[in-house]
């Protein structure tokens, strides 16, 4: 008779009310109008891909190197592939197809939580139940997996349940599981393929007998996949990944150069300074982006020799890269290491179990998992806390729950006047909801496109809702700043009549191309700003 798991039924339980908090806050999110441009983007490539034109997305036509450095207009038929060849998410295309702008969350909320789950199964192989609870507890409490969870829609939200399957099949020596799992993780997009090239590596040097021998084979297909995905196949479909991407990430290695993978890693070798400043600067957010995920698990990753061997290919590329985002706690990149921090204490604690009775330490993780979810909220990721936290204390910038109702209240009665079907540039907050069309743009930023033919022409409806801003304005210079470029297009495009009022109310404002403008509506548009 099998024993009873005392851990699983709270595992499950926790795992329940994450996946309740969770999606709830993704739909708070979508109705409050905080979810914004990616969301729209991963909406408007998939409901295309249901239309049978896989990959498609004005949206997405606005990050390209054509748009972004040469100054060119978005592209209707762009295809996202050219920037990421994100292949696994076409599974989810029935599904945005049956449940339209609530696809999305259910499917990031699933997979995030499904992961916690499958560390449990990896973890209780290695240790007792009581330790591989502690450790699944952590990984639903880590502000690096609670800040992607709360993100917009991205490809990496099934990264967390690859790895640990992968990790898990190689430790099991179920071979083909492995290069199953491997082969998922590299259709995830281009460059995932760094993450089971890593744990490919790890299982290379760390297990022994046939299990070594897949290790191989995983770091091999791997290896193989990102040169052939990201130096030839990607640069067939579009120049974005070289002549943008690289050198936003990589551009002090490049030096203006366009460049794929194998120029890349060539040039890094041969600049071994540069290298070995970038992999330790800046320092305090290095030390923050390699801690954060340790936290909850009381920083026992810091001695776990698996765990480093399994972060240190993605931890390598997010060190070395530039921007931002490379090193930011609570944005989807950072899920790469959450594999191997937490699968890695799986395997440490498995050598040492012994410290796990000693109360002093219980206590100290017990509070290290409760510092690291009341920071995961106090951070208030992506504005997902906003109506109960403000954005700003001075000066104080809030939008409660009824502001936040309110304008959403006013865009849908904005948005009811557009025809399903229309071309539209919108506000970013408004962009999810505008998202399964053919043509879709980032308002004010732009108004007009390339169609099929390659003619440009201006879109049939422009939305916004001015009001979104204006808690904002006096806290934040980018909010004021976003804020003068949007009234000074819109008031712009009303006194040229290109676009006409169609719609004003309560700080909402839908134009229409070619329509006339009463006075009144004129008025009423100009007082929008005010």
């Amino acid at each position: 008779m099998q024993k009873p798991d005392p851990g699983r039924r709270q595992v499950w339980a926790v795992a329940a009310l994450f996946f309740t908090l969770g999606l709830g806050l993704q739909l708070w999110r979508l109705e409050g109008l905080t979810a914004s441009f990616d969301q729209g983007l991963f909406l408007q490539e998939l409901w295309s891909g249901g239309q049978g034109r896989f990959f498609e997305s004005t949206l997405s036509s606005e990050l390209s190197a054509a748009v972004k450095l040469q100054g060119q207009l978005p592209q209707l038929g762009y295809l996202h592939s050219s920037q990421h060849l994100n292949l696994l998410t076409l599974l989810w295309i029935p599904l945005v197809a049956l449940l339209g702008i609530y696809a999305l969350p259910l499917v990031q909320v699933s997979l995030l939580t499904a992961a916690g789950l499958v560390l449990y199964a990896l973890a209780r192989e290695q240790v007792a139940a009581p330790i591989a609870a502690r450790i699944c507890f952590a990984y639903f409490a880590s502000v690096t997996v609670i800040g992607p969870l709360l993100e917009n829609f991205h490809d990496l939200s099934s990264i967390p349940l690859l790895g640990f399957l992968l990790i898990w099949a190689l430790l099991r020596g179920e071979g083909l599981w492995a290069l199953g799992a491997a082969v998922l993780i590299t259709l995830v997009r281009g460059d995932a393929g760094i993450l089971s090239f890593g744990i490919g590596g790890w299982a290379l040097l760390r297990l022994g007998g046939r299990r070594r021998l897949w290790g191989l084979a995983v770091l091999l297909y791997s290896l193989v996949y990102v040169v052939l995905v990201t130096a030839w196949l990607q640069p067939l479909l579009g120049a974005d990944v070289n002549d943008r991407f690289m050198n936003e990430k990589f551009g002090q290695f490049l030096q203006g150069r366009s460049g794929g993978t194998l120029e890349l890693l060539a040039v890094m070798l041969h600049q071994p300074g540069l290298l070995l400043q970038e992999l330790v600067s800046p320092p305090g957010r290095s030390l923050e982006y390699l801690l954060a995920p340790m936290l909850p698990l009381a920083l026992v990753p810091l001695l776990s020799l698996d765990g480093w061997l399994l972060i240190a290919a993605p931890l390598f590329v997010a060190l070395a890269a530039k921007g931002f985002s490379a090193l930011a706690t609570t944005l989807r990149y950072v899920l790469y290491l959450a594999p191997g921090v937490f699968a890695g204490a799986a395997l440490w604690w498995h050598s040492h179990p012994e410290l796990f009775e000693r109360r002093w330490f219980r206590r100290c993780w017990t509070a290290a998992i409760g510092l690291s979810l009341v920071l995961a909220i106090s951070a208030n990721p992506h504005q997902s806390f906003s109506a109960l936290i403000p954005d700003s204390i001075k000066p104080w910038a809030q939008a409660g729950i009824p502001e936040q109702w309110a304008r959403r209240q006013a865009a849908l009665g904005a948005l009811a006047v557009i025809p399903a079907g229309a071309s539209v540039a919108a506000q970013t907050p408004l962009l999810p909801r505008l998202a399964q069309r053919q043509v879709l743009l980032r308002y004010p930023y732009h108004s007009d496109y390339l169609d099929r033919t390659g003619k440009p022409q201006a879109v049939d409806w422009i939305a916004l809702v001015p009001r979104y801003q204006k808690p904002f304005l006096q806290a934040f210079d980018y909010e004021r700043d976003g804020y003068a470029v949007l009234k000074a297009r819109t008031l712009q495009l009303l006194d040229q009549g290109s676009y006409g009022v169609a719609h004003c109310a309560d700080g909402a404002l839908v134009l229409q191309r070619g329509a006339s403008t009463t006075p009144a509506a004129r008025a009423c548009g100009a007082a929008a700003f005010r």
